[in-house]
């Protein structure tokens, strides 16, 4: 089996696993393509939570990626992309922090963004989780790692070179994040149980006490994005998806001309 791993680019689409019609498609968009006027595509719910951002950098994020499932979501049913209904309610206590769900579409997507990065992950064969984290390389990793890794990953990571630590964190909480997200359980599940392969070694599931069943049917990978970046891809493909729980074709994909469509 190829190393699944995947590098994005910032013309036309990258690739992963067989040669065949893609699976699942990432859409990559940067920061600075977010616009103030989109705004208006957003629900009363979504502004609401845009109001409560502060910083500039996390208005845009949140902006960007809401539009960018909008557009997305828009063209897929060719209607205008503020009729596309979003739907974030948390299943445990109904608040819309929950993972999105599109109102009326069997399409699964899964939105992250961080630093100069907005992912937004997108199958109708599955479920589908994306994280991605920017690294900060003073990250003092003891507290974190006590807190979300599972001791054989804790283990791991104290064999690391402490120069490379922070990246190799950022690896394991991105590949957790992604497996957490496509099955909307999110952090109301222990990361800490959920274990992954090493930073070093091709994305995998290893175990999950609370989910056994995902073992071996959850595909995993790393995205390469810039340098100073870690992203991972989870994918469950759905008990009726031909694909079964082989590797799945990946497109990445630059977002620009997706985005265009919003004016």
């Amino acid at each position: 089996m190829c190393e699944r791993a995947v590098a994005v680019v910032h013309h036309g689409w990258v690739s992963i696993g067989p040669d065949s019609d893609e699976v699942v498609t990432v859409w990559a968009a940067a920061l600075d393509q977010a616009r103030p006027e989109w705004v208006r595509y957003l629900d009363s719910g979504e502004r609401q939570r845009l109001d409560r951002f502060r910083r500039p950098a996390d208005r845009n994020r949140f902006l960007l990626g809401s539009c960018l499932v909008r557009a997305l979501v828009a063209a897929r049913q060719a209607v205008a992309p503020g009729r596309v209904g979003l739907d974030r309610t948390c299943p445990d206590c109904q608040e819309p922090h929950g993972k999105v769900r599109v109102v009326g579409d069997d399409l699964s997507v899964s939105v992250s963004h961080s630093g100069d990065w907005v992912l937004v992950a997108a199958t109708v064969e599955g479920e589908v989780g994306v994280d991605v984290e920017s690294v900060d390389p003073a990250l003092e990793t003891g507290p974190l790692a006590r807190l979300t890794l599972h001791p054989v990953e804790r283990e791991a990571l104290r064999d690391v070179d402490p120069s490379r630590r922070a990246a190799a964190f950022a690896r394991y909480w991105t590949r957790k994040e992604a497996v957490l997200k496509s099955t909307g359980d999110g952090l109301r599940s222990d990361p800490a149980q959920v274990r992954v392969s090493g930073p070093d070694e091709p994305a995998e599931l290893i175990a999950w006490p609370a989910r056994p069943e995902l073992v071996g049917r959850l595909w995993l990978a790393d995205l390469g994005l810039d340098d100073g970046y870690a992203a991972s891809l989870a994918f469950v493909p759905a008990p009726e998806a031909p694909h079964g729980s082989r590797q799945p074709a990946v497109r990445v994909r630059e977002a620009t001309a997706m985005l265009a469509a919003l004016g």
